[in-house]
């Protein structure tokens, strides 16, 4: 049910061993977890929504429980491989990644065992009201034989999706099918369309798109790209992507919701909190005026370092876009740290302002090597640590309070402010390309933030911080340096 190495890399507790040693957690407890959660779903008659990725290996007795890890020894049953979708003349994993590996999806027998799994598994898992039936992530890896050259992905993929229905239909399953606009498949097909639309509902992942603007509405200047089996370019904006939802929608006049990426990644790159959140609010209105309905994340809970208001945005918008962002902004702070809330928001204003979130993800917006070297920037960046001690000064202010929410949430600030300190020397080193002086700040960063993780873990995701910081500073610890060399 869940790829386990991706989840249970928390627990291995990966960046601060020498604190939190490795639990044994096994798939069997982490598939006892879920078990958990559907039955507090049902209870609160929340929909359930289930699955995702892995329906391109498991059904030919490949396990995907890697995540998406490389694991070349994963092994592939031989008298499977001829089921692998074909790149380069080879019928393998795609780099080794399970997840990441297509089928061959013109054989009718390659089909009929995917088909035959799925219906399998609905019948097994009867609480399942939504089955989101994606293919394998990554892009530019769909199979390359005579056969499959001869239609488009998306096109291969309504097909499937059509003989999947029939199946359900025939053994009396109601579930709804989730179908997904995603990397290949953002396309939409040339000459399939789904046989029976009350089966299935669609979701949009623009999962490549910028999150410094919401814009969807069409600039001339912005083109859909053309179709390419295994060349194509990923829209990297949310209006390029909408584009190719609009030509989806010409053949599908149903409900749409998006599935987003605010929490996985991208908050990371936000040192106010305030960025991301306003970037929420704006893209609630935006997919609402294009017809999206709804957005489900994808990323961490544990989002709320600085503090929670981006959580709370998300919360507030999906409900009501029409709340005045400046509005959810005070009702928030109020609540989050009392009497003098604009205080706080005044001084994390100060740091969004001096280190943007358009500076912090440039690297990972636009693929661009060394984006974070900027000597221009180390003047601002070495402002930074005098905003933290500004904030360590407001938060001896109001250090206790009579309303427990207050004193845990300046509290929590506290330790931000540290970490602020920490990230702001490992930027001043980066962008004048000392990579050894930023190497040995996010040491430092890796060592701090492990001190307090027992303290802080509701409230930050740990081992997503520190490793997507080392994605911006394209840095590994010498820990893990030392270990891929075999030290």
């Amino acid at each position: 049910d869940i790829p386990f190495t991706y989840y249970n890399t928390y627990y291995t507790h990966r960046h601060n061993e020498e604190n939190r040693p490795p639990e044994p957690v096994t798939p069997e407890t982490v598939l006892q977890w879920k078990r958990q959660c559907e039955v507090e779903i049902a209870k609160r008659g929340l929909q359930f929504h289930d699955m995702g990725h892995g329906w391109t290996a498991e059904p030919f007795g490949i396990s995907s429980a890697d995540g998406w890890k490389s694991d070349e020894s994963n092994p592939v049953p031989e008298e499977m491989r001829k089921y692998l979708a074909q790149l380069d003349g080879k019928r393998a994993l795609y780099k080794g990644v399970a997840l990441n590996t297509q089928f061959c999806m013109s054989n009718p027998r390659a089909r009929r065992l995917f088909v035959n799994y799925v219906a399998d598994y609905d019948e097994s898992h009867s609480n399942t009201e939504y089955l989101h039936l994606w293919l394998a992530d990554d892009n530019n890896n769909h199979c390359e034989c005579d056969a499959c050259a001869e239609r488009s992905s998306q096109d291969w993929y309504m097909i499937l999706l059509n003989e999947v229905d029939r199946e359900l239909t025939r053994r009396g399953c109601d579930v709804k099918i989730v179908y997904i606009v995603y990397e290949d498949t953002t396309w939409p097909p040339f000459t399939e369309k789904l046989d029976n639309p009350d089966r299935f509902l669609m979701m949009i992942a623009p999962i490549w798109r910028d999150y410094t603007k919401s814009e969807t509405k069409a600039d001339p200047s912005v083109k859909m790209r053309p179709y390419v089996k295994n060349q194509l370019v990923m829209a990297k904006s949310l209006e390029e992507f909408m584009l190719y939802v609009n030509e989806w929608k010409k053949i599908w006049k149903r409900d749409i919701f998006s599935f987003e990426y605010h929490f996985w990644k991208h908050h990371q790159f936000d040192l106010s909190g305030l960025q991301i959140a306003r970037r929420l609010h704006e893209d609630a209105r935006a997919y609402l005026a294009e017809g999206v309905r709804g957005i489900v994340q994808c990323g961490s809970q544990r989002g709320f370092f600085p503090n929670g208001f981006a959580f709370y945005t998300h919360a507030r918008s999906m409900f009501d876009v029409k709340t005045p962002f400046e509005e959810l902004i005070s009702q928030y702070y109020k609540a989050a740290y009392g009497e003098g809330w604009e205080d706080f928001l005044r001084v994390l204003n100060k740091m969004a302002s001096l280190v943007p979130y358009e500076y912090m993800s440039l690297d990972h917006a636009n693929r661009r090597p060394n984006a974070m070297y900027s000597p221009e920037m180390k003047e601002r960046i070495d402002t930074l640590p005098h905003i933290a001690a500004e904030l360590r000064e407001l938060v001896r202010s109001r250090y206790n309070s009579d309303v427990r929410v207050e004193t845990v949430s300046v509290r929590l600030l506290e330790r931000y402010a540290g970490y602020i300190e920490l990230l702001a020397e490992a930027l001043s080193h980066k962008c004048v390309g000392d990579d050894e002086g930023a190497l040995a700040s996010y040491e430092k960063i890796l060592v701090y933030l492990g001190e307090s993780e027992r303290e802080c873990e509701l409230y930050d995701d740990h081992l997503q911080k520190t490793g997507f910081i080392g994605q911006i500073l394209k840095l590994k610890p010498k820990s893990e340096v030392s270990n891929a060399n075999g030290d």
